[in-house]
């Protein structure tokens, strides 16, 4: 009978500290997700910041980003390909 009253009440602190560590843990996780969450906002705007930045400038200097583009393209492909390889 006094193993059974042992085993209970090792059975009850363990639940206890059970539910305290699970407790902490998902106090982590939300502390966790709500810092993730803002930093996804801060980079999508200062992407949507960054976007709007360049579309300004292509339509303030045309040519300038036509230019950029092309040569952005040629170095691209020059990458890409290799430059000249012997054959």
């Amino acid at each position: 009978m006094e193993n059974a009253t042992r085993t209970e009440s090792v059975q009850r602190r363990s639940d206890t500290g059970g539910d305290k560590i699970r407790g902490q843990m998902q106090d982590t996780a939300d502390g966790v997700s709500e810092i993730v969450a803002h930093q996804y906002e801060r980079v999508k705007d200062t992407f949507v910041d960054a976007g709007d930045t360049v579309g300004r400038a292509i339509q303030r200097n045309p040519l300038t980003a036509i230019s950029i583009g092309l040569g952005l393209g040629f170095l691209f492909a020059f990458v890409i390909v290799g430059g000249n390889k012997p054959r």
